[in-house]
C-alpha cells in the first residue's frame, strides 16, 4: 500500500511541474474552439403545425374511385397548394426577399432557395386511435434570420388558410 502511494505522490510532483505546459495546451485549445464556435453561422428554424381535413378537398377529385387516396396523396395535395410559384412569390413579396432579385433568374433562383428551405412533413402520429388519418401537418423554414424565418412561415400559414376559406 505504502508503494502505491509514493507512486501517485511521485506521478503528481511530475505532474505539477509541468503545469503551465499543461495550462498553455488547455487555453490553446479553448481559444480555438472558441474561435470555431464563433464563426458557425446562425441558422433559426421556424415551424407551425396545421390539421388539415384534406378529405374534402380530395373527395372532388377521386369522386367514384373505388380506392380512397393514401396519406402521400394528401401530403403533396398540401406541397402543391403551399410550394406553387403564385403563393411563393407572394411570400418572397410579404416578407421582404424579393428585394434583391432584380431579373428573371435572380428570382427563380430566390424561389428555388425558399423551396429548398421549406419543410412540409406529416407530424409523427401520437397515441391515438389507427382509424383515424393523420392530418397533423408541419411547415418548417430555416434562415439564418430568426425575424425572416418567422415571417416566412406565417405567410405561408395565413395563405394557406385563407385559400382553404
Amino acid at each position: 500500500m505504502q508503494a502505491l502511494i509514493e507512486k501517485i505522490l511521485n506521478e503528481g510532483r511530475g505532474a505539477w511541474r509541468f503545469r503551465r505546459y499543461a495550462l498553455l495546451t488547455a487555453w490553446a485549445v479553448c481559444l480555438i474552439g472558441w474561435f470555431v464556435v464563433y464563426t458557425i453561422p446562425d441558422t433559426y428554424q421556424s415551424s407551425a403545425r396545421v390539421n388539415v381535413d384534406t378529405r374534402t378537398a380530395l373527395s372532388i377529385v377521386v369522386d367514384g374511385l373505388v380506392v380512397r387516396p393514401d396519406v402521400e396523396a394528401q401530403l403533396n395535395l398540401v406541397r402543391q397548394t403551399l410550394l406553387g410559384r403564385a403563393n411563393l412569390e407572394k411570400v418572397a413579396q410579404q416578407v421582404g426577399l424579393d428585394v434583391t432579385a432584380r431579373t428573371a433568374a435572380e428570382r427563380q433562383a430566390l424561389l428555388n432557395s425558399i423551396i429548398s428551405r421549406i419543410e412540409i412533413a406529416l407530424e409523427p402520429p401520437m397515441v391515438r386511435d389507427p382509424r383515424i388519418p393523420n392530418t397533423l401537418f408541419r411547415i418548417s423554414f430555416s434562415d439564418s434570420n430568426r425575424e425572416t424565418a418567422l415571417k416566412v412561415v406565417d405567410v405561408l400559414l395565413n395563405s394557406f388558410v385563407e385559400d382553404t376559406i
